[in-house]
């Protein structure tokens, strides 16, 4: 009894384990703070997870070397909570973000200089350093 009764869990648990999960194709859907779908039609902070401890605020994007035009995204310091709100657009140009996939941040206009010709858009990508 006991030998079948363990025999009965052990291809329940391998059947499980191999069991294709139903959408497996394609991935998460990200949620924000609230428990929601992220939106790509929507306009986000994105803050550090850690809170009451000195990890950071909000990010935003940082002027150049010539203290004008953006150039880099930063995480702010931990008074400054909230930074930029930016939009978060999938690659694929579907509205709900998901987990693992290339997105791009559209920061709200960070300069009003006309010098600044390029767009307030930067990748988010995995990158391969030889």
């Amino acid at each position: 009894m006991k030998t079948s009764l363990v025999t009965t869990l052990s291809f329940l648990i391998l059947a499980l384990a191999t069991k294709p999960q139903l959408g497996a194709s394609e991935s998460e859907p990200i949620l924000d703070v609230y428990g929601n779908q992220v939106d790509s039609s929507h306009r986000y902070y994105l803050v550090s997870a850690l809170w009451g401890v000195k990890t950071g605020g909000g990010i935003s994007a940082d002027k150049g070397k010539n203290g004008q035009c953006p150039t880099d995204v930063i995480q702010l310091s931990p008074k400054d909570k909230r930074g930029k709100n930016l939009g978060l657009l999938p690659y694929d140009n579907s509205t709900i973000v998901r987990e693992s996939t290339n997105i791009k941040l559209k920061f709200s206009r960070v300069s009003s200089l006309q010098q600044c010709n390029k767009d307030s858009l930067w990748k988010v990508a995995t990158i391969t350093l030889h």
